[in-house]
């Protein structure tokens, strides 16, 4: 079975940032970072469990791309990852996960 893996605002949101920032500073790897954190996330359409659970709140999967952290929840009965945060992973996590709409 394939998941359908959508963005949510916040996280489309994150990436654009994350691209502005490093496309100004570091452009070769604004593309890297972008393909990395893409190419995991189609992993996910085939197994979306397959990134453990974030153990400060359950209700996420937390996905490690280089410096970056991927903040996603697997919903079993609309066959569907939705992605909440893409964050540096030296920012306050805390706080940017309780920032978004997950539970």
């Amino acid at each position: 079975m394939s998941y359908e893996v959508r963005y949510l605002p916040l996280a489309a949101e994150d990436l654009d940032k994350m691209a502005e920032y490093l496309g100004r500073f570091y452009p070769k790897t604004a593309g890297h970072m972008l393909r990395e954190i893409e190419k995991k996330l189609e992993g996910l359409a085939r197994m979306p469990e397959m990134y453990e659970e974030y153990s400060a709140n359950p209700f996420y999967r937390r996905m490690v791309v280089e410096k970056y952290l991927v903040f996603y929840h697997v919903d079993q009965e609309k066959s569907r990852v939705d992605i909440y945060r893409v964050i540096r992973g030296a920012w306050d996590i805390e706080k940017q996960i309780s920032d978004c709409s997950g539970k």
